[in-house]
């Protein structure tokens, strides 16, 4: 891995489908409730995802998503 990049988080869950999943992945685990328990750290899945350093249309879909759902903005 070169400086400056990262290691992404494995797809196994909900937590890591936002953070660095496709948004089929994402869907795959996604219940509707963008408030769900983060299970890789203490922010939310919003968050996590915004949070994740990849810009991508996946990433952009997935917050969109989470957004939509009523996704709590202000949380930690």
């Amino acid at each position: 891995m070169n400086e400056g990049q990262f290691m992404p988080v494995p797809v196994i869950d909900v937590s890591s489908a936002a953070n660095s999943g496709t948004y089929e992945e994402f869907a795959t685990f996604y219940t509707g409730d963008p408030n769900v328990t983060n299970t890789f750290s203490e922010c939310g899945i919003l968050s996590f995802c915004v949070g994740s350093r990849q810009a991508t249309p996946d990433r952009i879909r997935i917050a969109r998503q989470l957004l939509a759902d009523r996704a709590d903005v202000n949380e930690k």
